[in-house]
């Protein structure tokens, strides 16, 4: 039997969009954050434990990551688009880049949440028969 991809799971694409749009990615109802940056503790619908000990170290470096490409872009858009002094230069890409960040956390917790439950293979066997099950009625239903 061929192995299958960590990406070729079923788990993806739907944990990925619900947590993009603030949802549990198991039950896709539960909400993830109680205030804009306050990540629940669990789902309140389905007990999924959104934080995990030490598991938001990936969330932490997906941010970073991500703003510092950012902020590189800017920069280099700063350089080569503008006539700026280096006063006014700083003040606008700090001030854009410190926006980004704030815009990105919640972001990048939300999706470290989906990359987890969809690596989880406990999460993974549950997924599997819940989307096999759904196959079936969708052949069914044909």
């Amino acid at each position: 039997m061929a192995q299958k991809s960590a990406t070729s799971s079923p788990l993806w694409g739907p944990a990925l969009l619900s947590c993009w749009r603030g949802k549990c990615p198991r039950c896709h109802e539960g909400v993830l954050f109680s205030k804009r940056f306050r990540l629940r503790d669990d789902c309140e619908s389905c007990g999924l434990v959104f934080r995990k000990d030490g598991g938001m170290t990936g969330q932490m470096y997906v941010s970073a990551a991500v703003t510092e490409v950012f902020a590189l872009a800017i920069l280099v858009v700063i350089y080569l688009a503008t006539d700026w002094s280096t006063a006014v230069s700083l003040t606008v890409g700090l001030s854009l880049v410190v926006v980004f960040s704030y815009w990105l956390l919640p972001r990048s917790m939300a999706f470290w949440v989906g990359v987890e439950y969809a690596t989880d293979t406990a999460n993974e066997r549950h997924a599997q028969a819940s989307f096999e099950q759904s196959e079936k009625s969708r052949k069914t239903d044909a």
